[in-house]
């Protein structure tokens, strides 16, 4: 067994086997288009020095409303790459089974009347654009200047500004965005774990190593712990992050250092706030990890992807 996961992988693998056999093994991924996934994704790139134009590509006119945009969006990933077309009217067989299967305007008489509320410029629009950006997030120019302004209030902030350590590195600090970590687990043969940490902040004069990993929430700060955090199982990434850091041949230099851990969380209303995570935390999510690396094996090694570890046998017996 020879097999790579990222805290996504891990968090796939332990919410849903078969989702995971889907994304991973036969490569029908379906990514996350959310509102709120796409706002972090242009805020992060902001704040961690990418380039806006590796990373996006921004649509001409306005793209289509949240409902409409996931439906284009399916048909973009699962279209016949042999008989491909740009047009999205070629593919309204299609959209009427999705229509039906997601249950979306069916309060209307014909099919036709349900094309119609698809097949609209702006949709048509977005599905070429597309077609024609493979590989890239595709995003209205709405959306980038919102974020942009989302993420130069941060830097306008002194204190976030120089907890972020967002002037890059100097005599005293190092700063590391974007940086593939991987670390091949002794305990578990034939296992690496794999992230990209957001940022580390090396403070050199006083031996402590920093990760931070930035966050946009559709909800408020006060949501963030415990609901948010552990709905998406931050707990795990945390430590993923720390072994990777910890582990990797080109961290080596810091072993010695004390390490670090916080997230910062920009909410709906655009407050933020840093959320360090304490070491009695820390070492919960650790314990965490290995059991969740122990679950994942378990699925790896005996080829089980039917239900999660706890309903492996197909049976839960409910109690008090």
């Amino acid at each position: 067994m020879n097999v790579i996961l990222s805290y996504s992988g891990l968090s796939k693998i332990l919410f849903s086997p078969n989702l995971y056999y889907k994304h991973y093994i036969l490569g029908e991924r379906e990514e996350s288009i959310d509102s709120w996934a796409v706002d972090g994704s242009i805020v992060d790139a902001y704040l961690t020095d990418q380039k806006i134009e590796d990373k996006f590509a921004i649509v001409p006119g306005v793209i289509p409303t949240e409902s409409t945009k996931k439906l284009v969006y399916r048909i973009y990933k699962q279209r016949d790459e042999e008989h491909v077309s740009n047009d999205l009217s070629a593919y309204s067989e299609d959209i009427l089974d999705i229509l039906k299967e997601i249950n979306l305007h069916q309060a209307l008489k014909t099919d036709a009347q349900r094309l119609d509320k698809i097949l609209t410029d702006d949709a048509k629009n977005y599905f070429k654009f597309l077609c024609e950006s493979e590989g890239k997030i595709v995003i209205d120019t709405e959306t980038l200047e919102r974020n942009k302004a989302r993420a130069d209030m941060v830097k306008a902030d002194p204190f976030a500004a120089d907890r972020l350590q967002l002037a890059g590195s100097d005599f005293n600090f190092e700063v590391i965005t974007q940086k593939m970590l991987q670390v091949d687990l002794k305990k578990y043969p034939g296992i690496t774990l794999r992230g990209i940490p957001d940022r580390i902040v090396i403070d050199n004069k006083n031996k402590i190593v920093r990760i931070i990993d930035i966050k946009t929430s559709s909800k408020s700060l006060n949501d963030f712990y415990p609901d948010t955090f552990n709905f998406y199982n931050y707990g795990l990434q945390s430590a993923v992050y720390i072994v990777l850091v910890m582990g990797d041949p080109a961290m080596e230099e810091y072993r010695s250092y004390k390490l670090e851990f916080e997230f910062f969380v920009i909410d709906k209303y655009d407050d933020f706030c840093f959320f360090p995570v304490s070491n009695a935390l820390m070492t919960h999510n650790h314990d965490e990890l290995e059991k969740a690396i122990q679950i994942a094996k378990y699925h790896l090694e005996n080829e089980d992807f039917n239900r999660p570890y706890k309903f492996r046998n197909g049976i839960f017996v409910l109690s008090w």
